[in-house]
């Protein structure tokens, strides 16, 4: 009995020393050849793109559940979901310069099955070279129309003005909650504007409810650095605050 309990013993020190585990007798694993690329300095609207390549080191099937990038102007795409043992995949990353300057960090994250490593992140760095580029500037940043009466519209007006060293190109004006600038269609670009050059647009509030706190706003889309600025539009919508002065001939 003490014979057959040694021997338990022993192969149990021996199975703890190996480093076996049931979990990880069979288990994906990856390992990418580089974890960073420095695509140097490009010029603002430039797209830079690099493949990571990485490779399935483990003895099961490697499975990409998901990819996340750090903000909107990067992008990524994997070969595949799913990489055997042996294989090798690759990460595509799409860096869209437009609208930035300056130095860039921006990050990719692999999520997978690997149970060592199941988040990876690889990054994409290097500098924007901004050159001339328009900048636009909106006075006034609100509009408040004040009270309304239901049913009624509204008319203020709103200054775009191009501070940068290149040519603003206006590509659209969008309003919500019944909030538009008359004679210009929302995808329709009103004009071009020369630097220093400014240009003035109405804007009008036609409120449909019948009475309380109206709130609309305006889009401006360019090709500014600032691609789109908002303009809150608000007032209140009322028929007994109304001042309605008559003015009768004297008799």
């Amino acid at each position: 009995m003490r014979r057959i309990l040694s021997v338990l013993i022993l192969a149990g020190i021996f199975y703890a020393a190996s480093g076996s585990h049931p979990v990880y007798a069979l288990s994906p694993k990856i390992q990418v050849d580089e974890s960073e690329h420095n695509f140097g300095t490009i010029k603002a609207g430039e797209e830079i793109a690099h493949e990571f390549r990485f490779t399935n080191t483990g003895t099961a099937d490697l499975i990409i559940t998901d990819v996340k990038t750090s903000c909107g102007c990067t992008a990524a795409v994997t070969s595949s979901k799913t990489i055997a043992p042996g294989e090798a995949g690759s990460l595509k990353v799409t860096f869209k310069s437009a609208g930035r300057k300056g130095r860039q960090n921006k990050t990719a994250t692999i999520f997978s099955n690997d149970p060592e490593q199941p988040k990876l992140a690889v990054r994409m760095s290097g500098s924007v070279d901004p050159g001339q580029q328009p900048e636009i500037a909106v006075a006034p940043l609100s509009l408040d129309i004040g009270v309304v009466e239901p049913g009624s519209k509204s008319v203020r007006e709103i200054t775009i003005t191009n501070r940068g060293a290149a040519d603003l190109e206006i590509n659209g004006m969008v309003g919500r909650n019944n909030v538009s600038v008359p004679g210009v269609a929302p995808d329709q670009a009103p004009r071009t504007l020369k630097p220093n050059e400014s240009a003035k647009f109405q804007v009008e509030a036609a409120p449909k409810m019948q009475s309380g706190i109206f709130q609309g706003y305006l889009q401006i889309r360019s090709n500014s650095a600032q691609r789109t600025v908002t303009v809150p539009v608000y007032g209140y919508i009322s028929d007994r605050y109304m001042l309605k002065p008559e003015y009768r001939a004297a008799p």
